[in-house]
């Protein structure tokens, strides 16, 4: 049997094999080359703010802290990365104190040595450092939603009562007031419901808390509502003294005959009229209808009140007629 060195032919061996591989480079490729993708609302971490907050001051970024990063690599990774394996940093280190620009360093550990680049756009974040505010406000409580039809919010006491907000002085002083919102939407009794805490300035405008800080802890703010039932109940009248000679009481009417009340199941229970004492309404020697305006708040039994928005104004009329004949007509059919 004929034998072959492998020293046979060597340089057309190693022409051979360099020509495949490059030939396998080219296909390679061709059939997975390299590429690009834009990753969009990546977000950039703040590295090192400690070099500011210990100094006593706060930072704010001037700019929208989430970017655009372009990606080079090859097809196939590229189509693995995702936006959440993205990590864009910004050192405070780095920044330059004339400007308060900071450089942005992007990574992807995932795939790291697999990808060519990886850029930011903009390349740069800025901030700009003022002395830190903090302030107290008493917070007030709003209301969403509606309650369940036939009742009426009442007392909400929120907790805490007052809360101390940190951050920027200028953020700070545009703080107008601070408010404990609740959805009450279908609600039908006593709850303790937990609320969302939201900062205007005086224009009414709501601010951002994206950079401010507050005493809260883990807590939160919670608002106790108490929810009354509303009813409603017929006004009653009764007068004092005797008419005229020759003349007859002959009722009173109230305009309105009714009104609507809130209160508690247990109080409300109880009531089945607002009733005017006869003391009020005197038709003592009356030769002819009297009217009496009443603010009926002052009669209401106690633990209820009128429902929200309703007035207490009522007029009451003391009919009053001349005794004699009176004619009666009646339909016929």
């Amino acid at each position: 049997m004929k034998k072959y060195k492998l020293t046979t032919n060597l340089p057309l061996k190693i022409i051979a094999f360099v020509f495949a591989a490059f030939l396998w480079l080219i296909v390679a490729n061709v059939a997975n080359p390299v590429t690009k993708s834009t990753y969009t609302n990546i977000k950039v971490t703040i590295a090192n703010d400690d070099v500011i907050t210990q100094g006593g001051e706060v930072y704010t970024v001037l700019d929208d802290q989430n970017v655009n990063v372009v990606v080079y690599a090859k097809r196939s990774v590229i189509q693995q990365i995702k936006s959440d394996d993205i990590v864009a940093t910004a050192d405070i280190k780095e920044m330059d104190s004339r400007t308060g620009l900071i450089p942005i360093s992007v990574s992807i550990p995932k795939y790291s040595g697999s990808y060519q680049s990886a850029e930011a756009a903009p390349r740069n974040i800025q901030i700009k450092t003022e002395p830190t505010g903090k302030t107290v406000f008493t917070l007030t409580v709003s209301t969403t939603g509606t309650q369940r039809d036939g009742y009426q919010i009442g007392e909400m006491k929120v907790n805490p009562e007052k809360i101390t907000i940190t951050g920027a002085e200028s953020t700070v002083k545009s703080i107008d007031k601070a408010v404990a919102k609740i959805n009450v939407d279908g609600i039908s009794k006593d709850e303790e419901l937990t609320a969302e805490l939201v900062l205007y300035d005086a224009s009414g405008n709501v601010i951002n808390q994206g950079q401010l800080s507050n005493n809260l802890g883990e807590d939160g703010i919670t608002v106790d509502v108490t929810v009354m039932r509303i009813k409603t109940v017929p006004l009653k009248f009764e007068a004092s003294g005797t008419p005229a000679d020759g003349y007859e009481y002959l009722g009173c009417s109230s305009e309105p005959g009714s009104v609507q009340i809130c209160g508690k199941e247990e109080a409300l229970s109880k009531i089945e009229s607002i009733n005017i004492p006869a003391s009020e309404l005197s038709i003592a020697g009356a030769t002819e209808k009297i009217e009496k305006a009443f603010d009926i708040t002052d009669y209401l039994p106690e633990g209820v009140e009128l429902i929200e928005g309703a007035s207490g104004k009522v007029t009451a009329t003391a009919m009053i007629e001349q005794l004699g004949n009176r004619t009666i007509e009646f339909m016929v059919a």
